[in-house]
């Protein structure tokens, strides 16, 4: 049995190694967000609203929510979500949209006064979406992961496809799709740690 986690990466692995393509395909949103040297003055994190919208969003049933959260000694502004449909090896994060971002927060927060000189890192990934019709407001982010097993959707026995959706669900996915797999080879599925093991950092 193969499992394919390759994320972003799953279609060209499955098109190039076997020829077979997902139905629907995988659609992604780039999210981005940023850590700034800037020290928490309090141990609670700030929602403030974006203009995308995701109509499963939480308090206003349709804004998406930036977020200000203090970690360790410095403090995280995220996440950016932008439709993406370039290559996950082109991903990239240009000067231009750091502004862009940390402008947005300190239009819905003016008192923080934010400078791109404070930033110390750069992370983006990219998001499963369940549905992109075109434009930022038209975006929803996909709350399941998918699991195809390909010898019922192509035929092609041995292998699974698993596509994640948040890194806080992905050892459940993981336990899940593990399981499956020690039951197809007809054998019992070993305890997972998942619940004892600290995730690391």
């Amino acid at each position: 049995m193969v499992v394919n986690t390759a994320g972003a990466w799953a279609s060209r692995i499955l098109e190039e190694g076997l020829g077979l393509t997902f139905d629907p395909p995988l659609v992604f949103s780039r999210r981005l967000s940023f850590v700034v040297n800037r020290r928490p003055t309090h141990g609670t994190g700030l929602a403030l609203l974006d203009e995308s919208r995701d109509s499963r969003t939480p308090l206003s049933r349709s804004k998406h929510h930036l977020f200000i959260l203090p970690w360790r000694d410095l403090t995280v502004l995220g996440d950016w979500h932008r439709p993406y449909t370039g290559t996950p090896d082109d991903i990239d994060v240009p000067d231009e949209e750091v502004e862009t971002c940390l402008g947005d927060i300190n239009e819905r927060y003016p008192g923080l006064r934010l400078h791109p000189s404070e930033v110390v890192q750069r992370n983006a990934a990219l998001g499963l979406l369940e549905r992109y019709k075109g434009g930022t407001r038209s975006m929803r982010e996909a709350t399941q992961a998918r699991v195809i097993d390909h010898s019922a959707v192509h035929g092609t026995s041995g292998i699974i496809s698993l596509v994640g959706v948040t890194w806080g669900s992905a050892r459940l996915d993981a336990v899940r799709v593990v399981d499956d797999v020690f039951h197809r080879i007809r054998r019992s599925p070993p305890p997972s740690p998942t619940l004892a093991v600290p995730a690391h950092g």
